[in-house]
């Protein structure tokens, strides 16, 4: 389980791969958020965790073999998902932590690995127009970017 940074959302996974967020205001009277429980398909929670600047909500643990799901979390009541599953390369997601800046998570696995991923969509494209010699095209946007919507990003100079 996790606090929000401001204290007014407590969110919960439990093992049937459900998240579910509290409006916890009033420690004495926790309810739940009106939006509905998060489903992660596959498997156990170990872990959720909000990003600092609290938009971003990840759970992972023992879900098909070592995935990450976000949601933006801007507004606790209406939930939605940001793009594909993350993944780890080995084992099962036993913690998750986001930087400071809230633009890198980190995962443990069960087995003791460590990854990192860069959250800045920016940052990202820039380093897969490098990599892709400027080929990334809307095919390859659906698939590993998702948000924001297609604009030929790698441009030619």
């Amino acid at each position: 389980m996790a606090f929000s940074p401001d204290g007014r959302t407590l969110a919960t996974g439990n093992s049937r791969g459900v998240v579910t967020l509290w409006d916890s205001t009033d420690p004495h009277h926790l309810t739940k958020r009106r939006g509905k429980p998060l489903i992660v398909p596959g498997g156990s929670l170990w872990s959720v965790e909000f990003s600092p600047d609290g938009k971003t909500l990840a759970a992972g643990g023992h879900i098909d073999n070592g995935t990450i799901h976000r949601w933006n979390v801007t507004d606790p009541d209406d939930p939605t998902p940001i793009g594909q599953p993350l993944t780890v390369e080995t084992g099962f997601v036993a913690v998750l932590a986001f930087s400071p800046d809230s633009r890198t998570l980190a995962a443990t696995t069960d087995d003791g690995v460590a990854t990192l991923w860069d959250l800045d969509v920016e940052s990202s494209i820039n380093r897969i127009c490098g990599a892709s010699s400027g080929a990334l095209g809307q095919e390859e946007w659906k698939r590993y970017v998702v948000v924001p919507p297609y604009d030929p990003p790698c441009k030619k100079s």
